[in-house]
């Protein structure tokens, strides 16, 4: 019998080796959020705190380096003037694992479709933007993880003779799966 459940032991192992030794090169996540604007513009139009969501498909190239295409929406009101964003955008990520725990810091690049609502005028722009980021994700199982992450924005998209600047901070819970 005791030899019986060291060989099931044994051969349990080995068969599970594999599964958690296989790298998971690839993830999806779903980043949802606050979107917080810092730009003297929003601010001093006493814009407020709006949602935030984020796509995110990305690639390690490396334990230690992962590239990332995400698409976004965040937006933001003062009364009855609004302002919404979709970010396009491409970021590389620097990584420490840390055995569950990763934590990562990056910056990208990206194109930003931005609609403004101001009274009765409308504007759209895109613009190029850029974002640093910072982050940590808790790996609960090889293929999923949750986690936190802190971005920000610098953008100015023109809206007409409106100084449009849309620098600000995104907050955000993820979820992901690796594959």
């Amino acid at each position: 019998m005791r030899r019986s459940m060291v060989a099931l032991v044994a051969m349990a192992s080995l068969v599970s080796v594999p599964a958690f030794a296989e790298r998971l090169e690839n993830y999806g996540a779903v980043k949802l959020g606050v979107y917080s604007p810092r730009s003297y513009y929003l601010n001093g139009g006493d814009f407020s705190k709006g949602f935030n969501g984020e796509l995110a498909l990305g690639h390690y190239f490396h334990r230690h380096l992962a590239g990332e295409v995400g698409l976004g929406y965040f937006r933001t009101a003062s009364g009855s003037d609004q302002i919404t964003v979709v970010p396009v955008t491409v970021t590389g990520k620097g990584i420490v694992p840390l055995g569950d725990v990763e934590l990562y810091a990056g910056a990208g690049i990206g194109a930003y479709l931005a609609k403004a609502d101001l009274g009765s005028q409308s504007y759209d722009d895109t613009a190029l933007g850029w974002n640093i980021l910072a982050g940590v994700n808790f790996n609960v199982m090889p293929n999923l993880f949750f986690g936190t992450e802190i971005k920000y924005h610098w953008v100015k998209p023109s809206f007409g003779s409106h100084d449009s600047r849309l620098d600000g901070t995104t907050a955000t819970a993820n979820l992901g799966i690796r594959f």
